[in-house]
């Protein structure tokens, strides 16, 4: 922290350039005298503080510096009380030829840094990792956490020289201020279904330097919550309202490409109504799932009045076949088939057959047109796949 510079101190005081040395028209000495914050009741804080001479290459002519020492990293911040960072310094210049020194004075106003954003407890000092301005998620229906992230306020985290600042978690505010369905950019009204969760850690990595903020589902239960992609607007602030937001994406289910309801027949037996559900957008988990019931079976399996399905324990192709097939519908999974989606369907129909109760010696069932109004291609829902 620099206050006085070559041309401006203790030249400030005279409004021409002084030498320090022991002729009439130098000055002996230029030295801190005092400190103080200014609180309603001024504390003296000197200790905060230590002149530093500095040599400019002229000789006698030097530059002076006010650095900080620990006391100020550890007591000081840019907190809600104003005054425990703004100082009032007083400075003497000694004169060779003057009896009484020369009272200099100078104020300090402690500068405000933004907040930030870390995707790790590893602040301060270890290095650090900020959290872009934007960031995705795609938690299960039955997560009660779907982010986790640490804020701490602008002030300085420490070096080599100083230790860690023991301040960074104070004065800070999360909010979320708005959240918004990402599909339709329709903003959702308030109570939303995401909360936060705000604690400073005092164990660990980290403890008692940074500010933990758990973004949850509040939903009660949380599989109520609806199947969508929501934009949460998430807000860090500081004593000094400055400002740092994160965008997070959070997706609940994932969208299918196509959902059937047809008649399946195997061989002489009755047509049954199974449900055809096909992704494309899922990554390794692509291709066909078929459900062994109808639409309606299918959203009975719906818990809590969401709209999110849940695919949970398909059935492949080299799997064994279950032993209740017929009485407890269930999913078959026909895989990825290298991106050929006729074949990964082709290879549920096979494995259905296979299971049928028929001994094995009925071929792939007859499929009918789709069923209307049926699973109206799933239009309301979404799925989440669970291997």
């Amino acid at each position: 922290m620099v206050i006085c510079r070559a041309d401006s101190c203790p030249t400030a005081v005279f409004n021409v350039p002084l030498l320090q040395g022991g002729s009439s028209g130098q000055y002996s000495s230029f030295t801190l005298v005092s400190a103080f914050n200014t609180e309603e009741t001024p504390q003296d804080v000197t200790n905060y503080f230590t002149l530093v001479q500095v040599a400019t290459g002229t000789p006698g002519l030097f530059n002076y510096n006010v650095s900080v020492t620990q006391d100020f990293v550890d007591n000081v911040y840019y907190g809600s009380d104003a005054g425990t960072r703004n100082f009032n310094l007083t400075f003497n210049v000694q004169l060779v030829d003057v009896a009484e020194p020369i009272v200099y004075q100078e104020q300090i106003f402690l500068g405000n840094v933004a907040p930030e954003m870390y995707e790790d407890r590893n602040v301060p000092p270890l290095p650090i990792s900020p959290v872009p301005g934007t960031t995705a998620v795609t938690p299960l229906a039955t997560d009660f956490e779907i982010y986790r992230v640490y804020g701490r306020n602008g002030a300085f985290i420490g070096n080599a020289t100083y230790g860690s600042n023991p301040n960074t978690e104070l004065d800070l505010s999360w909010d979320i201020i708005s959240v918004t369905n990402a599909v339709t950019n329709q903003p959702l009204q308030e109570p939303y279904p995401f909360g936060l969760n705000v604690t400073i850690p005092t164990s660990g990595t980290g403890a008692g330097l940074v500010s933990d903020c758990s973004v949850r589902n509040i939903k009660e239960p949380p599989e109520s919550i609806k199947a969508a992609q929501y934009e949460i607007n998430l807000q860090l602030s500081d004593a000094g309202q400055s400002i740092k937001t994160l965008i997070l994406t959070a997706t609940y289910g994932t969208p299918a490409s196509a959902v059937y309801e047809r008649n399946y027949t195997f061989g002489a037996f009755p047509p049954e109504r199974f449900v055809e559900v096909k992704f494309e957008f899922s990554g390794s988990q692509n291709g066909w799932y078929v459900f062994t019931g109808s639409w309606q079976d299918l959203l009975g399996t719906i818990n809590f009045g969401g709209n999110t399905i849940v695919i949970s324990n398909a059935v492949e192709p080299a799997d064994p076949c279950p032993p209740d097939y017929l009485s407890q519908p269930r999913w078959f999974y026909g895989g990825v088939a290298g991106g050929n989606f006729d074949v990964s369907l082709d290879n549920i129909k096979n494995k259905l057959a296979a299971c049928y109760p028929s001994g094995g010696t009925i071929g792939p069932p007859f499929t009918s047109g789709v069923l209307t109004p049926g699973a109206n291609n799933g239009i309301g829902y979404a799925f989440e796949i669970i291997s």
